[in-house]
């Protein structure tokens, strides 16, 4: 407002000093007339100041014009830049954006941290992974990414997305086909570098942010948020505001990008990852197979089979108001390994306070390879022999739809799975494109005897072996 004032003060003087200067030569004109007609010396005067005044008024209405609109647009670029936006333009992202959130190769200068939030990112992840690649492989960066959570208890406000902004693909299509396997490609590339999280319906626009270390022990940050209507996708009609911030800038509080980094946080912890059997749990409760009133007994085994000074820990899911069914069973000895996940035919025990046969074997085949493991079954049912088994029984075929959803979770994080269920079971048809997929990645194993035959550990000392192609196609039958 003060540089306002001191502009309109300024023209005023300027108009003055234009009034003065057109009598000074009024009067000269008058002075140096021969004529002394005052008549005709009066009209020509009286026609001098009318031009002079038209020529006044037309200018300062044009100049206030101009000066009111110069002033708006200094007054909503001050604005901008007291909220951080330090650039405006098209939605899509241009070659030097994607330098700057991702590094440049030239100068070797990359981010040491990279925020990423999408609905699903399918077009973005595709077009840029070379980018994230070429990031990773050449710097410490680490890459968080929130997408939607596409579980069934979120299908309501993916739904709604969908009905609001149509596409050509499904949002489920686009997040589970397209972006996570570039993801989870990336994420197995680079271990501990990249972590996916899954919001339920905090999303509002998509966003990066760039975190890059100085010297002096502060980050500069970068930010891109697209702002478009929410019927329309942002590639295709949309604003991008880009800002910028030093972590030891002041008033930081009225920075929108700053803010914007602290919901991304928020949101971040809100979804922290959920363990691998807390995972499967989730599978069969939303198969109704078991429900969230259902609880893990847990308990800490010593069995006569296992090395001195080691205490497993052992979880086991069953349902509570039967004892014909045990689901999951968790065992773990060291934290600070993987957890892998093995899968037999069924159940032989409903003992639920004791490591059986079954698993102190698998204990001793897996303990120097991983920290704990998942045990599974084809199907729940408990039974010592195969005359009281009945693979018809309405919990074992609702299990398979479930143990399909846990093939595939396994598959996508590649979790290193060890089958045991015996070369002459046969298995539902539905698993074999999962399996032969995870067996390709090599995650896949069986447990064999000294001559590699494929043996179910409680007959026999095993060891673990990677499934191979001629394996996997004789050793087991298809429903």
């Amino acid at each position: 407002m003060k540089k306002r004032k001191k502009f309109g003060m300024s023209f005023l003087m300027f108009a003055i000093f234009l009034l003065i200067l057109s009598v000074l030569i009024i009067v000269a004109n008058i002075l140096l007339q021969e004529n002394t007609d005052w008549k005709a010396i009066l009209t020509k005067l009286l026609n001098d100041i009318l031009s002079v005044a038209i020529v006044g008024v037309i200018a300062t209405f044009f100049t206030k014009i101009i000066s009111d609109n110069f002033f708006k647009i200094k007054q909503n670029n001050d604005k901008l830049l007291s909220f951080g936006v330090e650039k405006i333009g098209e939605g899509k992202s241009t070659s030097e954006d994607i330098i700057n959130l991702f590094g440049d190769k030239k100068t070797n200068t990359y981010p040491s941290e990279v925020k990423i939030m999408f609905i699903t990112g399918n077009g973005f992840f595709t077009k840029f992974k070379k980018d994230i690649i070429e990031c990773l492989q050449n710097s410490d960066c680490t890459l968080k990414i929130l997408l939607m959570s596409a579980k069934d208890d979120n299908k309501n406000y993916v739904g709604r997305c969908e009905a609001l902004c149509p596409q050509n693909t499904t949002y489920y299509d686009q997040l589970i086909v397209t972006t996570l396997p570039i993801l989870n490609c990336i994420a197995e590339q680079f271990p501990n570098r990249v972590e996916i999280r899954y919001y339920k319906d905090e999303y509002r626009y998509n966003f990066r942010i760039a975190k890059y270390r100085i010297k002096d022990g502060t980050f500069d940050n970068m930010a891109w948020l697209n702002v478009q209507p929410f019927n329309k996708d942002a590639v295709d009609l949309s604003i991008g505001l880009t800002g910028s911030w030093n972590s030891s800038d002041k008033n930081l509080e009225e920075n929108m990008f700053y803010q914007l980094d602290k919901g991304f946080d928020f949101i971040w912890d809100k979804y922290k990852p959920e363990t691998l059997h807390d995972q499967i749990k989730n599978i069969l409760i939303e198969e109704s197979i078991i429900t969230e009133n259902d609880d893990w007994q847990k308990f800490n085994s010593n069995h006569n089979k296992l090395p001195k000074n080691v205490t497993v820990r052992m979880n086991i899911y069953n349902c509570a108001n039967s004892n014909f069914y045990k689901y999951i069973e968790y065992t773990e000895w060291n934290t600070a390994n993987d957890c892998w996940v093995a899968i037999g035919f069924n159940p032989a025990t409903y003992d639920v306070n004791e490591m059986d046969k079954t698993n102190s074997k698998i204990f001793e085949a897996l303990q120097s390879n991983c920290g704990s493991y998942i045990l599974l079954n084809l199907y729940p049912q408990v039974s010592e022999s195969i005359n009281t088994f009945d693979e018809l029984d309405n919990v074992n075929k609702k299990f398979t739809p479930a143990l399909l959803k846990i093939f595939n979770l396994l598959e996508s994080q590649n979790i290193k799975t060890v089958i045991f269920w015996g070369r002459t079971v046969s298995y539902d048809e539905s698993f074999d494109k999962i399996l032969k997929k995870m067996q390709k990645k090599g995650i896949l194993f069986k447990t064999a005897n000294n001559q590699g035959l494929f043996y179910h550990p409680a007959r026999v000392a095993i060891k673990i072996k990677k499934v191979d192609k001629s394996d996997f196609m004789s050793s087991f039958k298809l429903n």
